[in-house]
């Protein structure tokens, strides 16, 4: 095996065979900036990658996102603001798909999609645009595939489930991330996560995830699988806030990201009258 190198953002990692394991490195304006070993190449590249995303000039580690997230929500996730502004809307949706269309169900659907799209109703987690994209599509034949990909999606066959719901969605122009990761996650908030990919590929930067930089517009398992294990450190660097699913990863992500100086001077106000925020 030859060496074999990379672009991360603007380094370059390059990871080589040594008689004993694999050794790399990572070079940043003509500069070694890390070195590592390991036995397992697989993991070699993905610390490096991440040494290499920690580069970032927006980077603020885990910690950084902790603090920011906690000045928001004092209480964590137990935090009243916290769910009534951001879990407990889209839990009401999960309701309300697995009411109307239990994931044991959609494996072998054949029916029409108005289940699937109260679903997406219930949420303002897709953009106008691709709502009304994807309230076409589940009003065509084509409703069906898809919710079978859906399916298979969730039942952990990404390759075969980005593949039937790419199929489905292609021709009304939603055969996006948002879209193909709304139901597995609404199904299954212990093991799936929802991709919004802007804010999501932000969040990587600042906390030195190598998502930043896989991260691809194309359905690719791979994409996926790097999300994911974006989501399992989240996971583990927010362990002590006890997050109890997915759904508060997924938040925690967004409130990092996209709240603003606004949104905290809303909070506050929001908790001396205890009125609930209403949905853009």
């Amino acid at each position: 095996m030859k060496s074999e190198e990379k672009k991360v953002g603007k380094a370059l990692v390059r990871v080589q065979p040594q008689k004993s394991g694999f050794a790399g490195i990572v070079i940043h304006e003509v500069k070694i900036t890390a070195r590592r070993q390991s036995d397992d190449v697989d993991e070699l590249w993905r610390l490096l990658s991440d040494d290499a995303a920690r580069l970032d000039p927006s980077y603020f580690g885990f910690d950084g996102a902790r603090v920011r997230f906690r000045r928001m929500m004092p209480d964590g996730f137990a935090d009243k603001a916290y769910l009534e502004w951001e879990r407990s809307y889209k839990l009401r949706a999960k309701d309300k798909l697995e009411a109307a269309l239990p994931l044991e169900a959609a494996r072998d659907w054949s029916g029409d999609g108005e289940g699937a799209l109260a679903a997406f109703r219930a949420t303002n987690l897709l953009s106008p645009f691709e709502s009304t994209r994807m309230q076409a599509a589940l009003r065509s034949p084509a409703a069906a595939l898809f919710i079978r990909g859906a399916a298979i999606f969730a039942d952990g066959e990404p390759e075969r489930g980005l593949r039937e719901m790419e199929h489905a969605l292609k021709p009304f122009d939603v055969a996006k991330w948002t879209a193909v990761t709304y139901l597995p996650f609404l199904w299954r908030p212990e093991s799936h996560m929802f991709l919004k990919p802007e804010v999501t590929r932000d969040f990587a930067a600042r906390v030195g995830h190598a998502f930043a930089d896989a991260h691809s517009p194309e359905l690719k398992a791979s994409v996926y699988r790097s999300l994911i294990d974006l989501v399992e450190r989240t996971e583990r660097e927010t362990a002590d806030l006890s997050p109890v699913d997915r759904i508060d990863i997924q938040s925690f992500i967004w409130i990092v990201g996209k709240y603003t100086a606004e949104d905290e001077a809303e909070l506050k106000e929001w908790g001396k009258t205890d009125a609930a925020p209403t949905e853009s």
